[in-house]
């Protein structure tokens, strides 16, 4: 099967049909294409990222941002100039993302090592049923792995692919939050998703597709690692799929942002020694908790800070990635979140609703903080050793959870602070109720001394712009 002429990408049309296509016809057909559909969230945006390296690999650009700016209604033709060139390199069978002329063991999980969501391995957790898949299912996976795929102990390799070392490195995307913009169609969504050669302070590189790699440690590994086009479609597994088995080796490990490469889709943070990082996904801290993190300031996804400014309606972030502990997958998350354009790009004067939305998030991790010494209380003037304070915070935050986009819209009214306090301030006493209840005249004085930590006096916030 040949990727670029054999159908597996499933598309929505402006009239609403659906059908699955080849690449190439994504891009022929891209300006009659609403959006990539029935895919898992990771998926989508390995998808997406093929597509971006495809468009930036046909234009060997843009080399700056106006170049960026103008080529949105060209960048389907040379895509597709472009992928003609490469045919060969989209093969299923030996090619694709693959080394052919890799030598070692079969793995002895066979090919559903590749889907992430199979029972494998390490990988305990079961999203669905393995049974024999198509080779565009293969593909798909094959890509998604590369993406996302964790750490791990793999095969050996034998000959000039021999290497003592068995531990690989997982995907760029691996364990973090990685976030794409979705624009009103595919062709808005892979534009706002490009970035410009003036932009990049790392190589801008050549798709992995491109490189010969002849050995382990051959010296293209190098540049593969940092360059920008390799890590949108990258290989940090050295594999080859022959008739549905699979010989996988560690590949390349690829620069993180401690390392000062930037992966345009991330969020990097800063820690305490002033060195860059991650954000990691967490099972246990919905996004909202973060979004002014996500999507505004310095921390911000680099597509998101350099492309601001093409935004000119509504925006969808998809957020999504998969959560690992040493190697081992524990959940698959997901998040939409939509934006009107003049929250996210503050003009004329319009109060900068980010700042706020930060300012209340904290005062919901105070009130948290506020519940937990409350259950604590109540628990230990009964003497009871071992409070419920876990799982009154998990209730209390799932109720908060339930009302993020509420919480985002008070923060453009007026009094967002103390408005966003309220409801903080309801979810605490609600879950104290639940898990710290009154039923008896002998817990009464547990109960009244502990609710009176929810009530204690907080810092202010000033109100600032969005005082009446």
């Amino acid at each position: 099967m040949n990727l670029q002429t054999e159908s597996w990408i499933p598309v929505q049309y402006r009239d609403g049909s659906i059908a699955k296509i080849s690449l190439l016809e994504v891009f022929e057909r891209l300006d009659n294409i609403i959006d990539i559909i029935d895919l898992r969230p990771i998926e989508k945006i390995s998808v997406i990222r093929l597509l971006v390296a495809c468009v930036q690999a046909g234009l060997d650009g843009p080399n700056t941002r106006e170049e960026l700016k103008m080529c949105k209604d060209s960048m389907a033709f040379n895509a597709i100039e472009y992928l003609k060139k490469w045919t060969h390199k989209f093969e299923t069978n030996g090619q694709f993302l693959q080394q052919p002329n890799l030598t070692g063991k079969f793995s002895e999980s066979g090919i559903e090592k590749l889907f992430i969501y199979a029972k494998s391995g390490s990988n305990k957790m079961v999203f669905v049923t393995f049974y024999d898949m198509t080779e565009s299912e293969i593909a798909l996976a094959l890509l998604t792995y590369m993406n996302f795929s964790p750490c791990g102990l793999l095969g050996f390799g034998t000959g000039k692919w021999a290497d003592k070392e068995r531990s690989a490195s997982g995907g760029p995307c691996s364990s973090v939050l990685v976030t794409m913009l979705i624009g009103k169609d595919l062709k808005d969504t892979i534009w706002l998703n490009m970035v410009s050669k003036e932009d990049l302070s790392t190589p801008f590189g050549k798709p992995s597709w491109e490189y010969n790699i002849n050995s382990i440690d051959d010296p293209v590994i190098e540049e593969i690692s940092s360059s920008y086009l390799s890590r949108l479609v990258p290989i940090p597994k050295f594999v080859l799929i022959q008739d549905n088995n699979i010989i996988m080796i560690k590949g390349i490990k690829y620069k993180s942002a401690e390392s000062g490469i930037i992966d345009t889709m991330l969020t990097v943070l800063k820690s305490k020694k002033d060195t860059d990082y991650c954000l990691k996904m967490n099972p246990d801290v919905h996004p909202w908790r973060y979004l002014h993190t996500v999507v505004s300031g310095n921390s911000a996804p680099y597509i998101l800070r350099k492309n601001i400014e093409m935004i000119t309606e509504n925006v969808t972030f998809i957020s999504a990635g998969l959560c690992c502990d040493q190697g081992k997958i524990i959940d698959e998350l997901e998040w939409n979140f939509e934006i009107p354009a003049n929250i996210l790009i503050p003009q004329n004067g319009n109060v900068d609703v980010f700042r706020f939305y930060r300012l209340c998030v904290d005062e919901s991790n105070e009130i948290a903080q506020n519940l937990r010494e409350a259950t604590k209380k109540y628990f230990g003037i009964q003497k009871i050793r071992k409070s419920l304070s876990g799982q009154a915070l998990a209730y209390y935050w799932n109720i908060l959870n339930g009302r993020h986009e509420e919480l985002l819209e008070i923060c453009c009214q007026p009094n967002p602070v103390e408005n966003w306090r309220k409801i903080s301030l309801s979810a605490s006493k609600e879950s104290y109720d639940v898990f710290c209840p009154c039923v008896s005249s002998k817990l009464l004085e547990a109960y009244v001394k502990g609710k009176s930590c929810l009530n204690r006096k907080r810092k202010k916030v000033k109100n600032d712009g969005l005082s009446n």
